[in-house]
């Protein structure tokens, strides 16, 4: 199975990408300087032009969140970033990509339009850093290679440690894809700090000073520090992010949780099984697509009024803060994209915030979501989507778009197109 990706890593010779800052003082090559006009070629045209550009950002941000502008004649315009102002720091035609952060439940998805502590953008011949720590230009090493094995896509686990990926085709190529979705074929550490072991990657969130990662030879998974040591073993078959002290790990066929040191808290019992959120986690088991909640001792606090899932995901995703989005999906589809299903909002209570009746829903994140109300019912009257709190209040009305991501760094974005703050003010904009 992982053959090819072997080729791939032994082709592309390096796993952690070093970092080369490119100088921003383009002076003495201007042609002013030289007193006559000198001959250029392509690529020395373009280290100038990744030099202004360099020159023109800002040394550090926050956060910046990714864009993707168009012409007004729908002409690409290429991927770019704003600050959290919504202030356009770059957009450029030679970007044909931007990195994807991961959300809290699948990280299969490269859901791009999410905020960051810092992303790359990705050119034909080098890669563009901004974000928490600095700005830099660090030049690719897979130009040569074919075009289907080369880094299309970047994931962002956390502090601006990166994976790389080849293109996203699980149909052409399905052995490039395992438990945790695609595979990666690189590193990008800005921090210079990430340790390299063969075969081995970071595969989901950093959190609690823990970061997911595999074997993707033997598919093994354990966990690393952000130095990239290891620090639990890979004795599993799949792990999840760290929350509240206690992590998902699969043994087989069953899910138990384990503490910070890899001691096993809660054996392996569950077909699946999801993080844990003030002080509870939702489980199934063996045999039943029926969740309920537990607490850190495994013992069960209530079953959920929620239908189970069919084909039941992989991944159990669990409440945040103490409120949960479902989405039903109609049994008769065979696959579990969320078409002809509705989105709800569960308490950990087992109360519903808002029962099952939204065309889409987000997850609440930073005290705000965003719903996406259906039409022809008394009690949504309008098809619109409204930014809402964690009261189930409407804060403001922002179209009739489905197409929202979670809020992240303060603000929420649609397609690369658009943002809205949690107040549900525009702050950014490309028709």
């Amino acid at each position: 199975m992982h053959f090819r990706m072997r080729r791939i890593a032994s082709r592309l010779s390096v796993i952690v990408l070093m970092l080369v800052a490119v100088g921003c003082d383009t002076g003495d090559t201007s042609p002013s300087a030289k007193g006559s006009v000198p001959a250029i070629n392509r690529q020395e045209a373009r280290k100038l032009k990744q030099a202004r550009i360099l020159a023109s950002l800002p040394d550090n941000l926050d956060c910046v969140f990714p864009i993707y502008k168009r012409g007004e004649d729908e002409s690409k315009q290429g991927y770019g970033l704003i600050d959290q102002s919504g202030n356009e720091l770059i957009s450029d035609i030679m970007y044909t990509g931007v990195s994807s952060p991961f959300d809290w439940d699948d990280p299969t998805p490269f859901r791009t339009w999410i905020g960051q502590d810092g992303a790359i953008l990705l050119a034909e011949d080098h890669y563009l850093y901004l974000g928490a720590h600095g700005k830099r230009i660090v030049p690719r090493a897979d130009s040569k290679i074919p075009l289907l094995d080369r880094i299309h896509l970047a994931k962002n686990h956390g502090d601006s440690l990166f994976t790389l990926h080849p293109p996203f085709l699980r149909t052409k190529f399905p052995e490039r894809f395992d438990r945790y979705g695609l595979i990666p074929i690189g590193v990008l550490d800005i921090t210079e700090k990430w340790k390299t072991t063969e075969n081995v990657f970071p595969r989901h969130r950093m959190t609690e000073g823990r970061v997911p990662v595999s074997n993707v030879e033997t598919g093994k998974a354990g966990y690393a520090d952000r130095d990239g040591s290891i620090v639990i073993d890979m004795r599993f078959d799949y792990c999840d992010p760290f929350s509240e002290g206690l992590a998902a790990v699969l043994q087989g066929d069953r899910y138990g949780y384990i503490d910070r040191q890899g001691k096993m808290i809660l054996e392996p019992q569950f077909s699946r099984a999801s993080w844990f959120d003030e002080g509870m986690a939702i489980v199934t088991d063996p045999g039943s697509d029926a969740p309920y909640q537990i607490d850190r001792s495994g013992k069960k606090i209530r079953d959920l009024p929620i239908e189970p899932l069919k084909p039941a995901p992989s991944i159990l995703a669990g409440f945040y803060k103490g409120i949960r989005v479902v989405k039903y999906v109609d049994p008769d589809l065979e696959s579990f994209d969320g078409l002809g299903g509705r989105y709800g909002y569960l308490k950990s209570d087992g109360n519903w915030l808002f029962e099952p009746k939204l065309e889409f829903a987000t997850q609440f994140r930073e005290g705000r979501a965003i719903a996406f109300f259906p039409s022809g019912t008394k009690e949504f009257p309008h098809l619109a989507t409204f930014v809402i709190d964690r009261a189930g209040k409407t804060i403001e009305f922002i179209g009739d778009s489905s197409s929202y991501l979670v809020f992240s760094f303060g603000l929420a974005g649609a397609a690369g197109r658009r943002y809205y703050d949690t107040e549900a003010n525009r702050v950014w904009y490309n028709r």
